[in-house]
């Protein structure tokens, strides 16, 4: 039962059929109900549960998911002793679901106990080991979180090397290769960001080039990699004004939308850096077509419900700041208000004090800007009604 949970789980991973990630899901949860407390397979199935729940959550979004994927991993870990093989196995997984709730929810503690898996798993492993290249990616993947999160520039480099090493020890033509290649371009994304070294921009588009060229056209992770490639060389049109990289982009960031399934959490993020991509060329062209498609790929990604509420959020504050340009006070008011219900779901009442700051730290002035635009809006309105009024009061000419 195991065995067949596995092979949908790989089909899925492939193919990207929810069914049978769903059925490989009921499987694994069998497996272990049927396995006494003792049987030496029972740790298996708690790993290849934890697996498959990780890739639900990947895919639809759902936060109970990922915890009971954790809670899988934690009992896999804590089945093996010290120095066994396998443990160190199960603590990378764990690094990568404990780094996932951490992009998701931001618990410092996630990350700091994530880090510290990966570097225990990466001491246990040997050499030689086949999995030692996912566990350097693992680890780099962590680091760039904890940058993203302090700015310390000296972690955005450590996770290069480590990113690099992996890459190297990943034969061409590997399935990993592509994902890694697309975490070494999207690490030097973020340090061009930072330096405005152009060396980093230019090898970071040769290396998602590279994830894309191979990686099958229906393969389900390609469409994040097509998202990748076309924010970074809308990046380098900023820098060139060359509009061969700007055409690049728009093409790459429409076929990316185009291949995320409709209900997918990560289609949000490919709705907004499209618009975001169409803004850019409307700013160079005055392509009112480019302005409109761009507002409404915006207002999109407000209504996604499967979206992290972080994407949502954004989105309104873009497209809200364009409609106020426009005078459509109203409009803005309604959008504002969507975004200010959202924080709750940014900042989580499980969070510690200062994690809770620094999620909302990023939205300081949303709620006062939002009663802002509100306020006037009712202001315009009244003006309004009184005008109407006046008129009514006319005598007749």
């Amino acid at each position: 039962m195991n065995n067949l949970s596995m092979m949908l789980g790989s089909r899925f991973e492939r193919i990207g059929d929810i069914d049978d990630l769903q059925r490989a899901i009921m499987l694994a949860n069998e497996a272990i109900a049927l396995s006494p407390q003792d049987h030496p397979n029972r740790e298996t199935s708690m790993y290849t549960l934890a697996n498959l729940l990780s890739s639900r959550f990947k895919r639809i979004g759902d936060l109970d998911d990922l915890h009971q994927a954790i809670s899988m991993a934690e009992k896999s870990v804590n089945a093996f002793p010290p120095g066994h093989p396998n443990r160190a196995i199960g603590m990378h997984k764990l690094t990568i679901l404990l780094g996932l709730r951490f992009d998701r929810i931001g618990d410092l503690d996630d990350l700091k106990r994530s880090i510290l898996l990966a570097k225990e798993a990466l001491a246990a492993i040997p050499l030689d080991h086949p999995h030692r290249a996912t566990i350097m990616n693992s680890l780099a993947d962590r680091l760039l979180s904890r940058f993203q999160r302090t700015g310390d520039l000296q972690d955005l480099d450590q996770a290069i090397v480590w990113v690099n090493k992996a890459v190297a020890a990943t034969p061409l033509g590997h399935p990993h290769r592509a994902p890694r290649n697309i975490n070494l371009s999207v690490m030097l994304s973020r340090r061009f960001d930072r330096t405005k070294k152009r060396d980093d921009l230019e090898q970071s588009i040769v290396s998602a080039e590279q994830a894309v060229g191979a990686t099958p056209s229906n393969h389900p992770d390609r469409a994040g990699y097509l998202n990748n490639l076309g924010s970074i060389l809308s990046s380098k049109f900023k820098c060139t004004k060359n509009l061969d990289d700007l055409y690049r982009a728009i093409l790459w960031a429409k076929q990316a939308l185009d291949a995320f399934p409709l209900d997918h959490p990560s289609r949000a993020s490919s709705m907004r850096n499209l618009g975001n991509v169409l803004w850019l060329s409307y700013k160079h062209a005055k392509d009112l077509y480019d302005r409109d498609r761009a507002i409404q790929l915006y207002r999109q990604c407000v209504t996604f419900h499967s979206a992290p509420p972080k994407d949502r959020i954004d989105a309104a504050i873009r497209v809200a700041s364009i409609v106020e340009e426009d005078e459509n006070l109203a409009d803005a008011s309604e959008i504002r208000e969507i975004a200010v219900n959202l924080l709750p779901h940014v900042s989580s009442r499980s969070l510690g004090r200062m994690d809770q700051q620094h999620m909302i730290k990023k939205y300081t002035g949303l709620a006062s800007r939002a009663a802002a635009v509100t306020l006037q809006a009712v202001a315009d309105a009244l003006q309004l009604l009184e005008l109407g009024r006046g008129g009514c009061s006319q005598p007749p000419i």
